[in-house]
């Protein structure tokens, strides 16, 4: 699946509008979760429905019996194609955050680089824990454990616009996770990260490229391990206010 120029371009707006209107002076990290363009979900559901025209020589009408389960496949699939984009727990520099229903997530930004790299697993390992505290945490040795890992680092190009490069790379051997990695605990099925050269924001906040939700796969387990994970972290939490009928601003806390 290759990122379009339009897929690039798209959902950086609400970024952005989230950015303006945040009330936090800290310099933060965000990330953007967003179901796939409208063009290639539509282009799915017309594929399936070709399929579904091939199978049967039979006209099927909304007043039969056939018709109404069509129909209702036909939502059954939209839904499946639009997950809920909220509820994805995300590690970073020591924090924890879960994404939003708008499907944003932020933290304090904790690094210098212009380079990150992105994680999807749904378990990790924590090494040498004492008492509320660890040395680290690695990628679980388990290889049954699915894992997808990316590199992302901010550039500029001949016209110092910046932009993402985002190249998907192999796990260390070490298992170690780097730092400056934002490990979102989910089944790499369940996400899409755009890689290529991707349209960057300028500014002191460092806002990575769309992340696509295509699936909800172990979810519920998911969260069940994370019981074990989460008292290590600090977490991060954002609490809207409403200023009038027109906006929203939104803060970000640490606790």
């Amino acid at each position: 699946m290759k990122a379009s120029i339009s897929e690039k371009f798209k959902g950086l707006a609400l970024v952005f509008v989230f950015l303006i209107q945040s009330l936090q002076a800290d310099t933060r990290l965000v990330l953007y979760f967003s179901h796939l363009p409208q063009s290639e979900i539509s282009l799915i559901q017309s594929e399936f429905k070709k399929e579904q025209s091939n199978s049967t020589n039979e006209l099927i009408t909304l007043s039969t019996p056939g018709g109404l389960a069509a129909d209702q496949v036909e939502q059954a699939m939209k839904q499946f194609l639009t997950p809920k984009l909220s509820g994805f727990p995300i590690l970073y520099a020591g924090y924890i955050t879960i994404t939003d229903s708008d499907g944003l997530a932020t933290f304090p930004l904790r690094h210098a680089q212009q380079k990150l790299y992105i994680a999807v697993t749904p378990d990790i390992k924590m090494i040498h824990v004492k008492g509320s505290s660890f040395s680290h945490a690695e990628y679980s040795p388990d290889q049954a454990v699915a894992l997808s890992l990316y590199k992302c680092e901010k550039l500029d190009d001949d016209k110092k616009q910046p932009f993402w490069k985002v190249t998907k790379i192999d796990k260390p051997d070490t298992n170690r996770i780097n730092p400056i990695t934002t490990v979102i605990l989910t089944h790499p099925d369940n996400i899409y990260v755009p890689e290529g050269d991707i349209m960057a924001s300028k500014g002191e906040q460092l806002i990575l490229p769309p992340i696509r939700v295509i699936g909800t796969q172990d979810k519920d387990l998911v969260n069940l391990r994370l019981l074990d994970i989460k008292p290590y972290f600090e977490q991060v939490q954002s609490e809207q206010k409403r200023v009038n009928d027109t906006t929203i601003q939104k803060i970000t806390t640490t606790f």
